[in-house]
């Protein structure tokens, strides 16, 4: 798309391009139900495993140390690359169809540059109508790249409010 030419950027290849991005979304929409739930579950049991494997490992450390510590370590690296990789992935989703959405415009704002007329105003229109899609688990968690460190955040967080509790009670 980014190689065609102003001239050649007529409203039947807006149109098709128009189709495109209306069937990413499509595909992308048909994820999100089949997949909400389940991706919602994986998050929920990495956060609370991680969390866990950090209150093992502050309190149970001193009992055999290297042994707790290899196995926290193993399960939490795990747990956490594979919300990594969910939230990374699914991140990437608005930001490609806004690259999308960015390139058509670009083509609009040369063919006005150039002095070429509008041809169709509703198709503009539509080009510059941005549609953002983001996946989410169950509407509550959206995975953007910047949830990354949040989670993380919240997973140290909750760990030591364990810890805290834990201590307390002893």
């Amino acid at each position: 798309m980014e190689n065609i030419s102003p001239n050649g950027f007529s409203v039947p290849i807006q149109i098709e391009y128009l189709k495109q991005r209306n069937r990413i979304i499509n595909v992308l929409e048909e994820i999100q139900e089949i997949f909400s739930t389940v991706s919602f579950v994986i998050i929920t049991t990495n956060t609370l495993q991680c969390v866990s494997n950090l209150a093992q490992l502050i309190a149970f450390s001193s009992a055999n140390t290297l042994a707790t510590v290899i196995e926290v370590l193993y399960i939490s690296i795990n747990a956490t690359l594979s919300m990594v990789s969910i939230f990374y992935n699914a991140g990437q989703v608005p930001k490609e169809i806004h690259n999308f959405s960015k390139i058509l415009r670009s083509h609009y704002e040369l063919k006005a540059f150039l002095g070429f007329t509008s041809e169709n105003s509703l198709v503009e229109r539509l080009v510059f109508e941005e549609k953002t899609f983001m996946l989410s688990g169950c509407e509550l968690i959206f995975y953007e790249k910047t949830t990354i460190l949040s989670t993380l955040g919240m997973i140290l967080t909750y760990g030591l409010l364990i810890l805290n509790l834990n201590l307390n009670s002893e």
